[in-house]
């Protein structure tokens, strides 16, 4: 009837949500130790620190990158030189994230340059990183799975 009682409500969030993957897990206890230790250390009412202001932004430490399904879109905005409609294709990963795609070549650099018309001497370079990973607007980014694999389920569809 639209009433979920207290009592019941663990067992729901247990039947939807069974197990976290190890990753997630640990994931979870960062954030969960992060913020326990902030309230219980560094958050102090209408008291302004330098340091904990700086703590507080490297908690935000992503980088955007280009997933391979939206390049001909994003390089049509920027053709149009619509850079805000080419930002949002992008998604945030993490910084280390970020290294080990680059080790391992799932991401690229690329550079894309534009002309301004009528003049040959205002070249705006672009650079941006794509990457080869699965990226759907309706589940996200899919960490594990390459883009080449999405490819291949698409012909063999």
């Amino acid at each position: 009837g639209g009433i979920i009682k207290e009592n019941k409500l663990q067992g729901l969030i247990d039947y939807v949500y069974p197990s976290f993957g190890e990753e997630a897990k640990e994931e979870f206890d960062t954030t969960f130790n992060a913020l326990q230790f902030s309230v219980k250390h560094n958050l102090i009412p209408f008291e302004h620190s330098k340091d904990r202001e700086e703590d507080f932004y490297k908690q935000f430490d992503g980088i955007k990158v280009l997933p391979a399904s939206c390049e001909s879109e994003y390089r049509a905005f920027l053709n149009k030189f619509d850079f805000i409609g080419a930002e949002l294709l992008k998604v945030q990963i993490r910084k280390n994230q970020f290294g080990q795609w680059m080790s391992n070549g799932a991401l690229e650099k690329d550079v894309l340059t534009l002309h301004r018309e009528k003049s040959d001497e205002n070249l705006i370079e672009i650079n941006y990183y794509v990457l080869k990973k699965k990226y759907s607007t309706d589940l996200g980014l899919r960490k594990n799975e390459d883009e080449s694999r999405v490819i291949l389920d698409d012909i063999l569809i």
